[in-house]
């Protein structure tokens, strides 16, 4: 992968707004953000020159199953290795391997957290579980369902030795107050999902810690004018951020539009959900989690017609905010960069176009689609 030093011509995606400026790059890390950046004839072979096109941080998929055929909860090392560099081309550089939680699917998946294949990076752990409602599983199998154990919670901690982000926790089962705590104490959000929790439930969850929501709105209680639920709680409580899947199916634009209006794009991260089919055709029938699932019409779902996941990309879901929901590119672009990197404490390296921050990165031409791929400076993908 050849270093790259300069970028020029094109559009930079900011938090805020979009400008015309050419951007330098130095050790990996974003240097500065200027008018003319002139290239040394020496470092010709450095410069990138994208006309027309924008330049957006690396997308960071909080929310990711598995990808390009690949099951996180199942694959080796060339598998993982594959998948990531599959990522690449959906515009990703970061995401988080969001796992049903056993013991042996946790040792396997260590080693590959902030491993350089020279792809998108894992960089950490999401457990979908296993604390959560037997009644809102969704497509989680049933083993990966437990009564809360103080004990089996300190045993996950201390394995994964800071490479836990997110856990989700069902706020009404008893003993789930002290879980929350307990992951809070330990630098992981707890995440309110797959629960059937009431307003008051969830209120006392986020009084005791919860920060974050598992894929708003699907696998918890409703939001009703009488009782507000798991969702009102979310959307009401400031301190928390809510991920939604932007596929137009989980959710239907007019209700995606309305979560990121009352949330705001700082406190909304736009998630796949992905699992191994994502940036595949539709295959019929497969299996996930050991149940089939036929992925029809652009979702996967279970034979009783529950959604399994989907079938998004990255960069799709980015085209969906766009035209779909109606949002300004930098709007959809902050909610899966810089919003996902502040959820697990990483938005003072990653997420916006800054000097200081790493220069992770993805060229993309007026349509949207992905053109280059950009990480630590070096040139990862091209297409």
């Amino acid at each position: 992968m050849r270093s790259v030093e300069t970028i020029t011509g094109a559009r930079l995606v900011l938090p805020d707004r979009c400008v015309a400026a050419a951007l330098s790059i130095s050790a990996g890390k974003i240097s500065r953000i200027g008018g003319n950046l002139p290239c040394p004839e020496a470092h010709a072979d450095r410069a990138y020159t994208a006309p027309g096109c924008y330049v957006i941080p690396g997308l960071i998929d909080l929310h990711m199953q598995g990808f390009a055929g690949v099951d996180l909860s199942s694959s080796d090392d060339d598998d993982v290795a594959r998948m990531e560099l599959a990522l690449l081309a959906a515009g990703t550089t970061g995401y988080l391997a969001t796992l049903g939680y056993t013991p042996n699917v946790l040792t396997a998946i260590l080693p590959h957290v902030n491993n350089d294949s020279g792809g998108a990076v894992m960089l950490g752990i999401y457990f979908e579980g296993p604390f959560i409602n037997e009644r809102r599983l969704g497509a989680i199998p049933a083993v990966n369902c437990l009564k809360p154990n103080y004990s089996l919670l300190r045993d996950i901690i201390d394995e994964a030795n800071g490479s836990l982000k997110i856990m989700t926790v069902a706020p009404e089962l008893d003993g789930a107050i002290g879980l929350i705590e307990m992951l809070v104490e330990a630098g992981a959000a707890p995440a309110l999902g797959h629960t059937l929790c009431d307003y008051a439930q969830a209120m006392d969850g986020i009084a005791a810690g919860i920060r974050h929501t598992t894929h708003l709105f699907n696998a918890m209680t409703p939001l009703c004018h009488r009782e507000p639920g798991a969702v009102g709680a979310a959307l009401s409580s400031p301190r928390v951020t809510i991920e939604l899947i932007a596929d137009g199916i989980h959710i239907h634009p007019a209700i995606l539009n309305l979560a990121i209006a009352l949330k705001g794009p700082d406190r909304t991260a736009v998630i796949t959900d992905a699992t191994p089919y994502a940036g595949l055709c539709d295959r019929g029938h497969l299996t996930l989690f050991g149940k089939e699932v036929t992925v029809k019409d652009g979702a996967p779902r279970l034979a009783d017609g529950t959604l399994a996941g989907s079938v998004l990309t990255p960069i799709q879901a980015v085209k969906n905010l766009v035209e779909l929901a109606g949002l300004p590119l930098h709007t959809a672009v902050r909610m899966l960069t810089l919003t996902p990197a502040a959820v697990i404490g990483l938005d003072h390296v990653k997420g916006s176009i800054a000097p200081g921050k790493d220069a992770d990165l993805a060229i993309l031409d007026e349509n949207l689609d992905v053109q280059a791929v950009i990480i630590g400076g070096r040139l990862a993908w091209q297409r």
